[in-house]
């Protein structure tokens, strides 16, 4: 015998009800599920480098050092501490590249395979960071001096190679004399120095940082003139969004931005 209709409704809603709270539960598990998932995707890094396994690259710096003379006195400090200082603003996942001046301008860079600023607590890439500057300093200190200098063209064709198109943010750190001398452009000739054309805006979306190092050989070339009037002017038609200038014995203060630098 079938039991009569209102001694059914309870039942139904009992199931009803745990229906409901099942699809619930489910939900709830697929929101988890993806949530965590997106975490990983976010932190998750390479092993061999310690870069972002899944995400794109966040920031990018580029280290150039003018190995056309030698650092001396406190020079190594002051390229160290604007390395570290560009380092520390960076977010975990940004790539870090190092590169040198030398006599003449390179057609194409070859960088050492990148690094990265490792995560808070990662210690294995932190270290393997601390030994690549180490080492880029060293070389930087025992540099030979050489007659000429390829300091724009190396820096132009830093900023310009492929490695960093799609980049949305870049530093360029440059830590040279500013003497620029070769056969073509010279601040040693009266009228002979003459930057290159910087066409398609090489340093768009670039701070640029500028740690002059005073040469006592030939400090008499190195002014404000030639810093604020050639190099920084230079950079701003490229495209630069910034420029510092780390020159506290031009009487540029310890970190400044160079005159009509946009905030």
């Amino acid at each position: 015998m079938n039991a009569p209709a209102h001694l059914k409704r309870p039942s139904q809603l009992k199931d009803l009800a745990l229906a409901l709270l099942l699809a619930a539960a489910g939900a709830a598990f697929a929101c988890y599920a993806y949530a965590t998932r997106q975490s990983y995707i976010a932190r998750a890094v390479r092993p061999s480098d310690g870069c972002l396994a899944y995400r794109p690259v966040p920031a990018t710096l580029v280290v150039i050092g003018d190995r056309t003379d030698r650092l001396t006195g406190s020079q190594p400090r002051r390229w160290l501490s604007a390395v570290d200082d560009a380092l520390g603003h960076m977010p975990s996942g940004s790539k870090v590249y190092f590169t040198n001046i030398g006599p003449t301008a390179p057609v194409e860079i070859s960088f050492p395979p990148a690094l990265c600023v490792p995560e808070p607590g990662d210690a294995k890439h932190a270290e393997d960071l601390r030994k690549q500057i180490r080492q880029d300093e060293q070389a930087l200190e025992a540099a030979a001096a050489t007659r000429y200098s390829a300091i724009a063209e190396t820096i132009l064709v830093a900023a310009r190679d492929h490695a960093f198109r799609g980049v949305s943010t870049k530093t360029i750190i440059v830590a040279s004399d500013f003497l620029e001398n070769t056969p073509s452009s010279s601040v040693y000739r009266r009228r002979g120095f003459a930057l290159p054309p910087v066409a398609n805006l090489p340093f768009k979306n670039t701070v640029m940082h500028l740690v002059v190092l005073q040469n006592l050989r030939d400090e008499r070339f190195q002014t404000r003139r030639l810093i604020d009037g050639k190099w920084i002017a230079w950079m701003r038609a490229g495209g630069a969004s910034r420029v510092e200038v780390d020159a506290d014995w031009l009487g540029y203060g310890q970190v400044q931005l160079a005159k009509g630098a946009n905030p």
